[in-house]
């Protein structure tokens, strides 16, 4: 059975808003249509000073404060009042590194106030207060920042998930012997793909576009009770005489895609203690289409992950620089305070660029429908 968008079936973690919610009014006092009128900022680079092994922070906060949504909701915030006075405040520290970035002509950023608060412990993750650490952790735990208990005012999600970056995901699995569909709902901030499963051994390169159709059409098979008598043990499904399963099938596929999509691509992978580290090339295009037939998405900016020199390369540790689109056809190189701007085929078809291509943000293209949804992924 093809995965499908049942509107009788829709899991409760994704049922539809009431007409006329607006979760960004409620949350910031900013109108859902402003926030989204524009979805990239295009402004001169200026790079951000390195506070020592910092590289992680910068990176991250020239990829995700290009997104102009996401600095609309910063700035909203700071502008409403901070209930926690600013200086311990998360969402404070991304409103004043993308004020710092909005400075032009005046050098590098040499304040850095993102990566003074995730060394100062703002973030509430300690890994962040010394030394070298995943950018995509940061990135995690930034966007978990943004859509935190006060901003939802819907239950089960926040303003920034309904409106800017939530991916909204449907979990189903199906009894191939009674056709018994069961949907499960979740809401990501960013969309993995994982590179082990996903590549044959022979692949040195892949594109992005590919990476997700594989990500969203993987399945698992296996022999277990059907999924409408789980609940039962195999005498009482007998005595009961209802289906006793044979080969379920367990199906993921996007529900709805957002306006600003975060792709993360996995790379580390074993044993946290004896972690391997995947280096095939990832092409990753201007204009990307995540499922047929959806709306198109283009390049806003990308993480890029140097290992180190060390025998065993980690996310935890070598150095990050960051892409991101900085006018019309026009991109900037950002390796911490150093900017240099270059046009797309000088970084994108970089051997090291895509070998270290990490996390990819991309916004939706101009002209699609604020509420488009992708079509169902994958089949039965």
């Amino acid at each position: 059975m093809p995965p499908t968008r049942d509107q009788l079936h829709v899991p409760e973690e994704l049922r539809p808003l009431p007409p006329g919610r607006d979760l960004c009014r409620e949350a910031y006092g900013v109108a859902r249509e402003d926030v989204l009128r524009e979805l990239q900022w295009c402004c001169a680079a200026r790079g951000i000073r390195n506070l020592g092994n910092t590289c992680f922070v910068n990176a991250v906060a020239q990829v995700l404060l290009r997104v102009e949504p996401v600095r609309q909701v910063v700035f909203a915030h700071v502008q409403r009042g901070c209930p926690r006075g600013g200086t311990s405040c998360p969402v404070c520290a991304l409103a004043a590194q993308a004020a710092a970035l909005s400075v032009q002509g005046d050098g590098p950023d040499l304040e850095a106030p993102l990566a003074r608060a995730a060394r100062d412990g703002v973030l509430s993750r300690l890994e962040f207060r010394a030394g070298q650490c995943d950018a995509d952790e940061f990135l995690g735990r930034a966007l978990e920042t943004l859509g935190e208990n006060a901003y939802q005012t819907f239950p089960g999600r926040s303003a920034v998930q309904q409106h800017i970056f939530g991916i909204f995901i449907r979990n189903r699995t199906f009894c191939r012997k009674c056709k018994f569909v069961q949907d499960a709902g979740e809401i990501r901030n960013t969309f993995y793909v994982e590179m082990q499963p996903l590549c044959g051994r022979e692949e040195d390169q892949v594109d992005l576009q590919v990476l997700l159709q594989r990500q969203i059409r993987l399945h698992d098979s296996f022999d277990d009770a059907c999924p409408s008598q789980s609940h039962l043990g195999v005498a009482e499904r007998a005595a009961q005489d209802v289906c006793r399963g044979g080969t379920t099938a367990k199906f993921t596929f996007w529900d709805r895609l957002p306006p600003v999509l975060f792709i993360t691509v996995k790379r580390a992978f074993g044993p946290q203690a004896n972690q391997l580290y995947d280096r095939r090339r990832v092409r990753f295009p201007q204009t990307l289409v995540p499922e047929e037939g959806g709306c198109d998405y283009e390049f806003s900016g990308v993480v890029v992950h140097i290992p180190g020199r060390g025998a065993r390369p980690s996310v935890q540790s070598g150095h990050y620089i960051a892409f991101g689109m900085v006018g019309e056809n026009w991109y900037a190189r950002f390796d911490d305070a150093d900017v240099m701007n270059l046009p797309w085929r000088a970084f994108a078809l970089s051997e090291q660029v895509q070998r270290g291509a990490y996390v990819c943000a991309y916004v939706r293209s101009a002209g699609a429908r604020a509420d488009e949804v992708g079509r169902a992924a994958g089949s039965a």
